[in-house]
């Protein structure tokens, strides 16, 4: 018995011993590996503040109730973008991509001078010096739909799509009309007064003149001068009298300047942007005036109710303008090939005219398919 409690006092010593040996020991090592650390942690970068995106289609041509419509459509993206920012406080400045799409076979041509001027002033106004805008041209863009255009802080093309010609539908240029391609053209400067007011106006050419500066745009008055100062160097015309600039996307971004990047597709454009491809958000219905419509698909899939379903959808999109599609998903699921086939046409839906969302109470087996067909899924 005293053996053993000697044995057992000999051990609370040495483990006594050891144990303040140790932590000896493994203090600098501690230490060192905390401050390592804290090291580390001060060379990684901040996480990337976030950013707000949204996407709105403009339909070319301007006319009638479309300025009406996107100013409308643009009021509501800056009201949800204004809530995000009271939610979370590291944000970056919302970005707009405002995209023309001209109807198939035409590119704008017909846009009216004073709905175009409308639509400009408020895009350039001060409700949006919160917001970068920026014009994205996949397809060519011709007549005053140029001016909204102008009043954006970028512009993003395909390398194919023109712009220009934007006095195209009319006879003479009236001086005020002029004085505001020339007043927002001045003011973003993402296309350079001379060139603007060349794409305008047949009557005028442009030059492109070489100065100490650098290369500058100017008029055939400004070039008298800038010689008569010693300033031009060289010169050579861009737009001849009698022609109306009309540029492709690539001549604007490589020979010009005046487009920040070319892109051939929406991936392309996030990468531009720096933003993920997923970030760009799309309401076809702020672009217009809202016409939804719910169909329902109920019970076991079938080859007849996809049929029937199929000529519903077509026919609400391509005959009643509908632009907001709910289906109401009820289903066990059925035929695979069925549903394979109505979901091809759910995907076959332009994504900029048309919104899918899929509104869930059941959707099982190849019902799903169905679901995930659609831009958003609601349960």
């Amino acid at each position: 018995m005293i053996l053993a409690t000697r044995v057992g006092s000999d051990r609370s010593r040495w483990f006594s011993f050891l144990s303040r040996t140790t932590w000896a020991c493994c203090l600098p090592v501690i230490f060192a590996a905390s401050l390592l650390a804290n090291q580390l942690a001060a060379q990684e970068p901040p996480p990337p503040a976030q950013v707000s995106a949204y996407q709105l289609v403009i339909p070319l041509p301007i006319v009638d109730e479309v300025d009406r419509d996107v100013k409308r459509a643009v009021t509501q993206v800056l009201e949800r973008f204004e809530k995000e920012s009271q939610e979370q406080e590291d944000r970056q400045r919302p970005l707009l991509v405002l995209e023309f799409r001209p109807r198939e076979g035409t590119a704008g041509e017909t846009s009216e001078f004073d709905r175009s001027f409308s639509l400009a002033r408020f895009l350039a106004s001060d409700a949006l010096r919160q917001v970068r805008t920026v014009a994205y041209l996949p397809l060519t863009v011709k007549g005053h739909s140029l001016l909204p255009v102008l009043s954006c802080q970028q512009i993003v093309m395909a390398p194919d799509a023109q712009l220009g010609e934007a006095g195209i539908a009319d006879e003479r240029v009236a001086p005020e009309v002029r004085l505001v391609y020339q007043e927002f053209s001045s003011r973003r400067r993402v296309i350079q007064p001379a060139v603007a007011l060349g794409m305008l106006d047949r009557t005028l050419t442009v030059f492109e003149v070489k100065t100490p500066q650098g290369p500058r745009y100017v008029l055939a008055e400004e070039l008298e001068q800038l010689k008569q100062a010693g300033e031009a160097t060289e010169s050579r015309t861009v737009i001849p009298a009698g022609d109306m600039g009309l540029f492709t996307g690539r001549q604007l971004r490589l020979e010009f300047g005046f487009v920040s990047h070319l892109v051939s597709n929406e991936t392309e454009l996030a990468e531009a942007l720096e933003i993920p491809a997923g970030l760009l958000r799309r309401d076809p219905g702020l672009s217009g005036t809202p016409r939804p419509i719910r169909i329902d698909l109920e019970g076991r899939i079938t080859r007849q109710k996809v049929a029937r379903l199929k000529n519903e959808i077509r026919d609400q999109v391509e005959n009643e303008g509908v632009n907001f599609l709910c289906l109401g998903i009820d289903s066990p699921g059925g035929s695979l090939t069925a549903s394979i086939d109505l979901a091809s046409t759910l995907k076959e839906l332009d994504a900029s005219q048309v919104k899918t969302v899929a509104f869930v109470e059941q959707a099982l087996g190849d019902a799903a398919l169905l679901a995930l067909a659609c831009d958003e899924i609601l349960m």
